[in-house]
């Protein structure tokens, strides 16, 4: 009982055991996302939690909604002020809007085609092995 109550979680939960999640989504993938898609409000990280795991809601899951509120918290406050773009060169440039056609024309996608079209687009505009990392 002595190393129960020295333990923080013991007085966090009341003496019970923590709550089990009902997702499997780390804080670290929140703040990737919220990095990545730039979002204004957290609704628009939930359309992309939709996505992966479409049951959850945060009337479900109250610990994944206070997790997302907190990483959009965290991007606004701490990323945000400091994100840097890359300026695109021209090379870049045609490569993006020739990934921007190839997108455009087709009518669905499944994530391999897409994998595929950006892959075989930026072998096409010179990006090999070493540097494909840059065209991603």
């Amino acid at each position: 009982l002595e190393e129960r109550t020295n333990n923080p979680i013991f007085h966090i939960h009341f003496g019970k055991a923590p709550p089990k999640p009902n997702f499997n989504i780390t804080y670290s993938l929140l703040l990737n996302l919220a990095s990545a898609c730039n979002p204004e409000d957290e609704d628009i990280l939930w359309d992309f939690i939709h996505k992966y795991q479409n049951d959850l809601n945060k009337d479900n899951s109250p610990l994944l909604a206070d997790m997302a509120k907190c990483a959009l918290n965290y991007y606004n406050d701490f990323i945000k002020p400091h994100k840097k773009y890359h300026t695109p060169n021209k090379d870049e440039t045609k490569a993006i809007l020739d990934l921007k056609t190839a997108l455009l024309n087709q009518e669905t996608l499944e994530a391999r085609d897409l994998q595929n079209i950006v892959f075989n687009i930026g072998k096409n505009h010179g990006y090999e092995n070493k540097t494909m990392k840059n065209w991603f």
